[in-house]
């Protein structure tokens, strides 16, 4: 770790941080790539810290790793809370959004729905409806089947949820308008 942290100091901010943990996770160094997220999610950086929290989040879902990739989700509601100014289930929403706008310094599409889906897999009572309204909004936004969007919404509308469930809800009106 140390030697990650002394090339991290030499690239300098947060986002050169955020992308060198892109590179080491197209070079196969997960470790390195884990060390560069959590630095640049601990930075105090609005953008970059929540952008760097989603990619700890995928990684450690495609590792399988759910008590880490729970962890991260959990940082990633509260920093996009925080930084909107908004409730938990609103925070869900703006992660889905902004996962849709597939901006190149965000994981993408495909990374983020199997992130999604493992998050809402794993039985969290807290996570998977959290999980849940993420994956319809990002559906929703990239235009997905109106049948996965609306499994999606149902699904967090049923877990009852109490910061979840009630903005579920309202979004599923919507988007059956």
């Amino acid at each position: 770790m140390t030697g990650v942290r002394l090339r991290l100091v030499r690239l300098g901010g947060v986002r050169a941080v955020t992308q060198f943990g892109r590179r080491r996770v197209l070079a196969g160094d997960l470790p390195g790539a884990a060390a560069a997220f959590g630095l640049a999610a601990g930075s105090g950086h609005a953008r970059y810290r929540l952008r760097a929290a989603l990619h700890l989040w995928v990684l450690h879902a495609r590792q399988g790793d759910s008590f880490r990739s729970g962890t991260a989700l959990r940082e990633a509601v509260r920093l996009a809370a925080v930084a909107e100014r908004c409730s938990i289930g609103d925070a869900c929403v703006h992660i889905g959004s902004v996962l849709a706008d597939k901006r190149p310094s965000l994981p993408g599409v495909g990374e983020a729905v199997m992130a999604f889906r493992e998050t809402i897999n794993s039985g969290d009572l807290d996570l998977a409806p959290k999980a849940a309204l993420g994956l319809a909004v990002l559906r929703w936004r990239f235009g997905a089947a109106e049948d996965d969007v609306r499994a999606a919404f149902r699904l967090a509308v049923n877990s009852r949820h109490p910061d979840v469930a009630p903005t579920a809800e309202r979004l599923l009106a919507l988007f059956d308008r």
